[in-house]
């Protein structure tokens, strides 16, 4: 602090008299009221440190603002329309009917022999897949879960799904049934009980169906 901001002020303070017997007074000045600081120097101060810490001024703070805004817009359009592009050119395959026998579907021991399928037209049991998407595919393999066991069936030949529009673009998986039944693990179809089960694509995808022996 400055001398120049302080003002002694000994000389005009009001005395304090201390008395022993005797002795000549003594006077002692108020110990706070010995100095007494200007206003004008916790004023100065104050517009010093308001100085020191200067604000940004608005055009910087609009400049700023606006940046990341086209930051943030860049980056979710470019988000959004890579997953859109990346939908739009993909197959979307999907299970659309599922028509099992019951006489179809046996045990080994009640005649059951085949554990594959193919692909052709409608007949016998069959699972119907069909592609919406832009782009096509091929089926790999299929499960069938029925009383309480998951039965996995290859596929004999190949089975390409093509993209929407292609004349391939819905295809039947034909289970074998009669003297060559798709053979099961657990127990004989039973119609009018549920089934499900998944077909496996060469993209990675897994189809989920579900229906009712027949």
């Amino acid at each position: 602090m400055p001398f120049s901001e302080v003002e002694s002020v000994i000389p005009d303070l009001a005395p304090r008299e201390v008395k022993r017997g005797d002795a000549a007074s003594i006077q002692i000045p108020a110990p706070e009221t010995l100095f007494r600081i200007r206003p004008k120097f916790a004023c100065s101060h104050l517009n010093f440190v308001a100085r020191g810490r200067r604000a940004i001024t608005p055009i910087v703070a609009t400049v700023l603002i606006v940046a990341l805004a086209v930051i943030a817009s860049v980056a979710v359009s470019g988000f959004v329309f890579g997953t859109l592009s990346t939908q739009e050119n993909s197959p979307q395959v999907s299970v659309v009917a599922a028509s099992f026998a019951a006489a179809d579907f046996e045990t080994a021991s009640g005649g059951g022999v085949t554990t594959s399928f193919t692909c052709g037209a409608a007949t016998g049991s069959y699972l119907k897949v069909s592609n919406t998407g832009t782009a096509g595919t091929a089926v790999k393999a299929v499960t069938l879960t029925w009383a309480g066991s998951i039965n996995t069936y290859t596929l004999s030949g190949s089975c390409a799904v093509g993209a929407s529009g292609a004349v391939n673009s819905a295809r039947f998986l034909l289970f074998s049934g009669g003297p060559t039944a798709t053979m099961v693990l657990s127990a004989n179809a039973v119609s009018g009980k549920i089934f499900t089960g998944t077909v496996a694509l060469s993209n990675g995808a897994l189809l989920l169906y579900t229906g009712t022996f027949r």
